[in-house]
């Protein structure tokens, strides 16, 4: 996977999330549900996930975080 080498400024930032705008709320919906309904244990997928996958792209890393922290 190639990175993106072009500078990250406020209207790059702006712009992609305008354009991702609908995937930002369905994920911060699952969130929310994960929240209000999640045992101890969903909560702490959640966070370990985020945590082990920020800056990074999670699709790929997804289904072997799952499978490692079950």
């Amino acid at each position: 996977m190639q990175r993106n080498q072009e500078p990250v400024t406020v209207e790059r930032v702006v712009a992609t999330h305008r354009a991702r705008k609908k995937e930002i709320k369905t994920k911060l919906s699952e969130f929310a549900e994960v929240w209000r309904n999640g045992s101890d244990a969903r909560l702490w997928e959640e966070l370990a996930f985020c945590i082990f996958t920020a800056g990074a792209s999670a699709r790929p890393l997804e289904w072997d975080l799952i499978l490692l922290m079950q």
